[in-house]
This record gives structure tokens, sequence and C-alpha cells, in this order.
């Protein structure tokens, strides 16, 4: 069996996902995986390298192990390389929470508006067009330049489907159907004729799901609506989400509550 290292943040757990999704690749490969963030790797990450068939990374710029041009020089001969990005895109949200990413715990901001607005009123908080054109714009250039470092493009796929498919449920996690569509580039380049199928938000998105207002959604023409998600094992309405959300960040803040924590009370708070 051929061996894929998978070499990248918590992105692999949804192109695992995708990836098995294909008999052929289940069967051929065995999948092994270097979470990088910003841990360098320990002593067996050279002989994973060496021993690769495949590998996928996300172009880590920061650690110098974990770039291109260092792991091509440990492959062996005939082995794949397969640079994708980290895709990220903040052209829904032209106001970011002040809160927003101080929590390692905490990825669901909803108070920009300020935390005593009901979901309907939240939904409907008006900005002007302006402003949501151009943070629309400056994301769209960022998403372009980031998308030139990929062996696989994402930028025109976005451009041309962007308003009827959501393609990123925050600013920092692409939603199932971009990473079924690099899924299926991979599949192109490795020689597997199969198309994988954009599988339900999991946990890694539900639990960064950022909801896009009414205003946003006119202006930018997009027609999609929300859906619900999967969130802590408990499908829920993004209204439950939002309320869960406005009643509990500044206690979750305030306490660094870990994940562990954040479930718990999410699973009281919908017991009562």
């Amino acid at each position: 069996m051929k061996k894929c290292l998978m070499l990248m943040n918590c992105f692999s757990m949804e192109y695992r996902r995708h990836l098995l999704q294909s008999n052929i690749f289940a069967q051929e490969y065995e999948l092994e995986f270097v979470t990088t963030y910003t841990k360098k790797p320990d002593e067996n990450f050279i002989k994973q390298v060496k021993n690769s068939d495949l590998i996928i990374t996300q172009n880590v710029k920061n650690i110098d192990e974990y770039t291109p041009g260092f792991i091509r020089k440990l492959m062996k001969k005939g082995a794949v390389l397969i640079v994708t990005e980290f895709w990220r895109f903040n052209g829904y949200w032209p106001y970011t929470s002040p809160t927003h990413r101080k929590s390692n715990s905490f990825w669901y901001p909803i108070d920009e508006f300020g935390l005593d607005l009901d979901f309907n009123s939240y939904k409907n908080t008006h900005v002007s067009p302006l402003t949501i054109t151009d943070c629309f714009t400056e994301s769209l250039i960022k998403l372009e330049e980031i998308d030139k470092n990929s062996d696989i493009s994402i930028f025109d796929f976005f451009i041309e489907n962007h308003k009827k498919i959501r393609f990123f449920s925050d600013d920092w996690h692409p939603t199932p159907f971009l990473f079924s569509y690099v899924t299926n580039e991979i599949f192109k380049i490795i020689g597997i004729d199969f198309k994988s199928s954009p599988m339900r938000l999991n946990g890694v998105n539900s639990n960064r799901y950022r909801i896009i207002i009414d205003s946003v959604k006119e202006e930018l023409g997009l027609q999609y609506e929300d859906e619900r998600v999967l969130f802590f094992g408990q499908d829920i309405s993004v209204s439950a989400y939002y309320d869960f959300a406005r009643d509990h960040q500044s206690d979750i803040l305030a306490q660094n509550l870990d994940m562990k924590e954040v479930k718990a009370l999410f699973l009281h708070s919908t017991s009562m």
C-alpha cells in the first residue's frame, strides 16, 4: 500500500473525509498526518517524508522543515507533492467582533452589533453598501493572492459559484464544497477517476460558523440560506446557535473555558 502524508492544520480532517469517499484511494493509500500550526516536527518527520508516495501540504511558510522547498529535497524518486493553501476569506463580515479569535475555544463571534439583539434583529442589521463592497473587494484581492501559491487554484471556481454556494463557514475555514472541489482536483493529479461529494459541515466548521447578515446577502446577491449546523453533536438551527453565543460569549471569554468546558456548557443549556 502506498503512503499519503498530509501536512497541514485542521483542514486535513476535511480532506480525509472527502478523499476516503473513493474506495480506490482508500485501497491504494495509507493516510498519515502531521499537524503543523506552530509546532516543530518530531524526529519521525524526516522518515515519514522519505517514505511517502504522495504528500499533500498546506504550504506552511513559517517553519522551514514544513516548506515545500525543504520537503522536495527529501522525497523519494517518483513521489508526488501537491501544494495547496490555507485559503481564507473575510468578505462576508464587514465588521469583525472585537473579541474574535481572542480565545482558543470560542470561534463564533456574534457581538459586532451589541449583545442585546435577538436573532432577527441581528440578521436585519443595516450595513452600508459601500462598506459591504469594500470589504468583499479587499478580501477577494487577498484570496487571489493566496491562491497563486497553490498547485490547485480555487479562485475561478469561487468567482463562478460564490453567489449560490457558501464556500467559507468563517473567515478562516472553507466549507465542504471547497474541500470537495480541491479533493477532486487531487484525484485528477494522481489518476483516480472519482468525484467526491460535499459532506455536511462537521465539528471543525460548525464550531466556527459565522452568520452572514441579510444586508450583506442582498448587496452581494448571495442566493443561499443559513443551514442547520452540527454543534457539539447536536443538530441545531442557526438561531439556536446564535442564542447560545449571545448568552454565553462573555463568560466563555472571561473564564477562558476550554472546548470541553464549552461543550458541557452548551449541552447543559440545551437540556434546560
